[in-house]
């Protein structure tokens, strides 16, 4: 069972409620009310009574979705991933977990895992990482990260024996939500030892992070956002992925919602397919992936048999990255960001690596290459250039206001429509 004390479980849609708010100003940029200090580096890990906690992936920002809603200040946090390994001599298993959202040190929201679902939730992760070899896979780190598994010994059940480990999946318990006035700036979490009394404390700052860059919309038109970080179910699950969005036309049929077997089997009748893709800052271009063929993706209605029966021989032959996101361009925004376009059609780049490119230069067009269920482009900004293991960063653009998603939110450090909205840019 999963409980919140004096807070709520994420459920961004129903925050519509609240549009009645209001306040007596407009800030034009972040709130400097509600602006925190930039915090410390997590720790690698805390060690007590024999018990070490860590974050699983070794490079995890833990970076909160914040926006201002009428007077109301929301941060929104997925959990990090955590990591456990038992140095005692007597086996351990581990028990309820606590988490508190603190903002200046003062705890404003706490939940509670009893340790029954928090067994279910290890349970299922090590039969996927460990069982099924996940964590073996090249692709694992767009999901989870640089991963923290190099030399150590994992548990084959829930109990964690001596010099054993076993991932604590928190991103699968639930995400921190907090409506108040000011910023949540630090997790701690408290993970319990069952049949014992000893309790490990570890804490987590949130990098209150707000883009750098000036960048315009990669594509323009009558355009359908969706997917955002407000979609707990899809992007906003991964980890280069966390901020990311896709983008079709307006008019296109299907928008991500259609069933499969009744989407156009011709990829000309997508408006999306071709349409420019435009370099949404000045930048170098860092890498480009250009050798997935359009012809193995050619029929939307298809598209998982077909993924899944072309996925092993072609990443054998164009690498995880060119096979998971189809054609890419990554560029280096100089500035500590990086941007990601993905899913582009073949032969449709015309970039290449160290390329410097300019705001709303054509880049590429839109295809339906790598994972992609149809015709449609996928993109992020993330803090390095290799989209397996760079965190997702949240991202807003000059010609998309935070209003455009809700007329009372005032200010957001990301797009995050839960899920979807409409803009027209010229």
């Amino acid at each position: 069972m999963i409980s919140a004390a004096s807070g709520r479980l994420l459920g961004l849609a129903a925050l519509g409620l609240m549009a009645s708010a209001t306040a007596t100003s407009k800030p034009a940029s972040e709130p400097a009310s509600a602006a925190v200090a930039t915090p410390a580096p997590a720790p690698a890990s805390v060690t007590a009574g024999g018990v070490e906690v860590g974050l699983l992936a070794r490079n995890k920002k833990v970076i909160p979705l914040r926006y201002q809603l009428g007077s109301f200040y929301v941060s929104n946090v997925k959990l990090p991933d955590l990591i456990v390994t038992n140095h005692g001599n007597a086996p351990i298993n581990v028990g309820d977990v606590d988490i508190a959202g603190l903002a200046q040190g003062k705890s404003l929201v706490s939940y509670h895992i009893d340790a029954t679902r928090m067994t279910e939730l290890m349970n299922a992760s090590r039969d996927r990482l460990v069982t099924k070899g996940a964590a073996t896979q090249p692709s694992i780190g767009a999901w989870l990260g640089e991963l923290d598994l190099v030399g150590r010994s994992m548990s084959a059940t829930d109990t964690i024996a001596h010099g054993e480990s076993a991932v604590v999946p928190l991103s699968k318990a639930l995400f921190v939500d907090y409506v108040g006035g000011g910023w949540l700036d630090q997790l701690q979490i408290r993970v319990g030892l069952r049949d014992r009394r000893d309790v490990v404390q570890f804490e987590v700052p949130l990098l209150q992070y707000q883009v750098q860059g000036k960048y315009r919309f990669p594509l323009s038109g009558k355009l359908f956002v969706a997917n955002m970080p407000g979609n707990l179910t899809q992007h906003r699950g991964g980890f280069s992925q966390e901020f990311s969005l896709d983008v079709v036309m307006a008019e296109q049929i299907g928008n991500f919602i259609t069933p499969q077997k009744e989407l156009p089997a011709s990829l000309p009748a997508y408006p999306t397919y071709r349409r420019d893709v435009l370099a949404v800052g000045d930048g170098v271009v860092a890498e480009v992936g250009d050798r997935f063929p359009e012809e193995v993706m050619d029929s939307p209605a298809e598209y998982a048999a077909r993924y899944g029966k072309a996925h092993y021989k072609l990443e054998k032959q164009i690498g995880t990255k060119n096979t998971l996101f189809g054609n890419y361009v990554v560029i280096d925004h100089e500035n500590g960001e990086f941007s990601l376009c993905a899913h582009l059609s073949a032969g449709s780049i015309r970039v290449k690596q160290g390329d410097r490119v300019k705001r709303g230069q054509r880049v590429a067009k839109v295809g339906t290459t790598g994972l992609s269920s149809e015709p449609h482009l996928h993109f992020q900004l993330m803090d390095g250039p290799d989209y397996l293991t760079a965190n997702s960063l949240p991202v807003m653009f000059v010609d998309i206001p935070a209003k455009y998603m809700n007329q009372n939110i005032w200010w957001s450090n990301s797009l995050f429509a839960s899920d979807y909205f409409y803009v027209d840019l010229k």
